[in-house]
């Protein structure tokens, strides 16, 4: 959320180096999209990538996640 909340280009290098803690911490915590927007530009500050590869496809790669069960619900 802090990554959204940016306005400067400090905060949101320290932002995105948190996200980044997060990911290695608990992947399986942070949704795709998120992951994604990690890595994203933003408009106000130069391009920012800490973490070349941050192993997203890798976490990502199975639908659903390895060990999650997928429930169909008919409405």
């Amino acid at each position: 959320m802090r990554r959204f909340n940016c306005t400067d280009a400090e905060s949101y290098h320290k932002a995105v180096d948190d996200g980044f803690k997060v990911t290695v911490a608990a992947p399986h915590l942070v949704p795709a999209e998120c992951w994604n927007y990690l890595c994203y530009k933003v408009n106000f500050a130069p391009p920012y990538n800490p973490n070349p590869n941050p192993h997203v496809n890798e976490w990502h790669n199975h639908n659903p996640p390895p060990g999650r069960s997928m429930i169909f619900i008919r409405v």
